[in-house]
């Protein structure tokens, strides 16, 4: 705590940006990934730290005490694995490539895996 005398200033960085970015880049070669989502077209990993501090979804599924919390793999066939893939860039950038071959699919896979952002 500051004294009255004392003046204190706050420095703000975009730390949680470069670490965010940094983990996207690690989970595009499955570096430190824990889960892997097995879709019918493909697979897509991710850490389960990030996903979970994102969604409750998520963090549901990983503490619950159900399989999934255990399992390193998780099947999903309702969602392809370019649309996840595109969500969890999401989740871990802010940034989402929407197209008009692509809008519909990834409107239902988030209500499916109820992201709320």
């Amino acid at each position: 705590m500051a004294s009255k005398e004392e003046t204190v200033i706050q420095y703000k960085s975009n730390h949680e940006g470069r670490v965010l970015t940094k983990l996207n880049r690690l989970r595009k070669v499955k570096m430190f990934t824990d889960v892997t989502f097995k879709l019918e077209d493909g697979e897509v990993s991710a850490h389960r730290n990030v996903l979970a501090a994102y969604s409750d979804y998520y963090e549901k599924m990983f503490t619950s005490g159900f399989k999934e919390g255990f399992n390193k793999d998780i099947e999903i066939k309702e969602i392809k694995a370019s649309i996840l893939d595109l969500l969890f860039t999401f989740i871990y950038l802010q940034v989402i490539d929407i197209s008009d071959k692509t809008v519909c699919q990834l409107y239902e896979a988030s209500d499916y895996l109820q992201f709320n952002g």
